[in-house]
């Protein structure tokens, strides 16, 4: 037997980078924020504390969306991805940015109503 009769080793297989971004949106932007919101309002009295816990809930869930949406746009420059990706990544971006900073000022709003405050 010679090393040329050899098969050639096969490739390893990699995830498609489409998919691994994605998922990580999805995961990141609705999974995270959604089941923290599930976490903190599934437990506990409908009283001022409960309050807090849930405004923070939504803090940091919007803020892990907002961090998760930026990695990805900067991952995709830093890479030197096409640029559509970059483009809808950063649409994506702005999108999340737009809606976590709204979601957290009603949520602040809600709170202070809550509270008795406003």
């Amino acid at each position: 037997m010679h090393d040329d009769d050899a098969a050639p080793p096969e490739p390893r297989r990699r995830a498609r980078p489409a998919l691994r971004v994605a998922a990580a949106l999805v995961i990141g932007v609705i999974v995270v924020p959604f089941g923290l919101s599930l976490l903190v309002n599934g437990s506990g009295p409908t009283d001022a504390e409960g309050f807090v816990r849930a405004a923070f809930a939504v803090v940091v869930g919007q803020t892990i969306a907002i961090i998760t949406a930026t990695a990805l746009w900067v991952g995709s420059i830093l890479r030197r991805a096409g640029v559509l990706a970059q483009t809808l990544l950063g649409l994506a971006f702005v999108g999340v940015a737009t809606t976590g900073v709204a979601l957290i000022a009603r949520e602040a709003q809600v709170l202070l109503e809550r509270l008795g405050a406003g």
